[in-house]
């Protein structure tokens, strides 16, 4: 990870959160793949992962905007409807991967296959997809 310098989460309501490296603890992405178009059909290049291990430090978890005028803590928000969509996963040399996350499900709320959980020790978000 050392050539990482953030992530941004990307939500099902496209709420965004950037996330620097310094507070990335773990990023695993299982069977990632290109894939030459979104959901919609339009003409991107990015990827695709199968699965998604993510673990965010709690210095991260502070009181931020979302929708324009809500306060809200990141982890609250990730934990409360499980709906990453996407990860951008931006580079030192200037480029960026878009990975599109799996979900199955037929909710367009949650994806029944995000799981979080925050660790009670150290207040770190640990986030699987898959």
């Amino acid at each position: 990870m050392h050539d990482i310098t953030t992530i941004e989460l990307i939500l099902e309501d496209f709420t965004s959160f950037i996330i620097p490296s310094a507070c990335i603890t773990t990023l695993q992405l299982s069977h990632k793949e290109r894939h030459p178009s979104n959901d919609h059909g339009d003409k991107v290049l990015g990827w695709r992962a199968d699965g998604v291990v993510l673990g965010l430090s709690s210095a991260v978890n502070v009181p931020t905007i979302i929708q324009g005028s809500k306060v809200m803590m990141p982890f609250d928000r990730i934990r409360k409807y499980e709906d990453i969509t996407h990860i951008q996963i931006d580079y030192i040399h200037g480029k960026s991967d878009y990975i599109t996350v799996p979900w199955p499900g037929e909710s367009d709320i949650s994806n029944d296959i995000q799981h979080s959980i925050v660790n009670q020790e150290n207040g770190d978000l640990e986030i699987e997809i898959g």
